[in-house]
């Protein structure tokens, strides 16, 4: 399931991104925080947004 959540993120569909950006919020491993910072400059406001709620979930 990671694999298909890190392909997510990088979909061309930012609801794709969205939904990897809170999937990974939820994988709890050493990536984690490192790949939302990253999706935090993605150039969708819902993916930022997704991405700043998962930090939050995270941490």
């Amino acid at each position: 399931a990671r694999a298909e959540l890190l392909s997510a993120l990088g979909a061309d569909d930012a609801s794709l991104r969205r939904l990897g950006a809170i999937g990974i919020g939820f994988t709890g491993d050493s990536l984690t925080s490192a790949l939302l910072v990253r999706a935090l400059g993605d150039r969708d406001a819902g993916v930022r947004a997704a991405a700043a709620w998962a930090l939050g979930a995270v941490h």
